[in-house]
């Protein structure tokens, strides 16, 4: 199994971090998933009682944005009943069953507000340092399939982004570098504070739990990420699409 996971975090009030590290994420560059040793994780951030700080049980429909409603619906249209979606703009990540939101928790995601990798990222390997407009969570239809990290525990990779020696995963908040302030970040009601990982989706703990009591056990599930431009809406979600993303990978 691949070993560094891009991160997907969000520090408070402090500039965009030199590297995102997260799940399995290269200790000098939060380059994805790479293959090789990796760091010792961090507790993640969660609630007092493990769970996570803001998880929000069946968020009523008339709570989501019109972005997410608008996507939600092109979902239905395409098939898909179950499925993740990761609002970049609100900084969160919900789950849907049969069509509904039956979940919704702070996610951290790339600091760069663009939703398509740069095409040069994907030959750089995990160790490579990216510039503040590299580290982007690409936007579109993808899908991810649970996998377990010697480090991190479980995680979800998604299938269709790879870079030269890495991928881009959701997985648990990486707290290796206190001056990043990630798990004040992914606490915070600024959603711009939600911008700071290299790539990857990071999740609390207790987002993590519910994701593997909800999920398949091995098949892979669709995964929704909004644009930060909502105008590419349109283009990245057409109805009966069966596949897409918005530029490969991200690290």
């Amino acid at each position: 199994m691949l070993a560094a996971i891009l991160v997907v975090a969000v520090t408070v009030l402090s500039a965009a971090p030199a590297f995102d590290a997260t799940a399995a994420e290269a200790p000098a560059a939060d380059a994805g998933r790479r293959t090789g040793a990796l760091p010792s994780p961090a507790p993640a951030a969660a609630g007092h009682d493990g769970s996570s700080a803001r998880g929000e049980a069946s968020p009523p429909i008339a709570d989501l944005s019109p972005q997410e409603k608008q996507v939600s619906r092109i979902a239905g249209e395409n098939g898909d009943k179950r499925f993740l979606m990761v609002d970049k703009a609100q900084g969160e990540i919900l789950v849907f069953e049969e069509g509904r939101p039956v979940f919704r928790g702070p996610a951290l995601t790339g600091a760069a507000a663009g939703d398509r990798i740069p095409p040069k990222v994907l030959t750089f390997t995990g160790n490579h340092p990216l510039t503040a407009d590299q580290k982007v969570t690409p936007a579109g239809r993808f899908t991810v399939r649970p996998e377990l990290d010697p480090d991190y525990g479980r995680v979800w990779t998604i299938n269709e982004v790879h870079g030269k020696d890495w991928d881009i995963a959701i997985h648990q908040v990486y707290l290796g570098t206190p001056s990043e302030h990630r798990d004040t970040r992914i606490r915070s009601p600024d959603a711009g504070d939600h911008h700071i990982t290299y790539g990857c989706i990071n999740v609390e703990r207790g987002t993590i739990e519910f994701l593997a009591r909800t999920l398949p056990r091995k098949a892979s599930v669709p995964l929704y990420v909004l644009p930060s431009d909502d105008s590419q809406i349109a283009a990245l979600f057409p109805s009966h699409q069966t596949a897409s993303g918005s530029g490969g990978a991200a690290r």
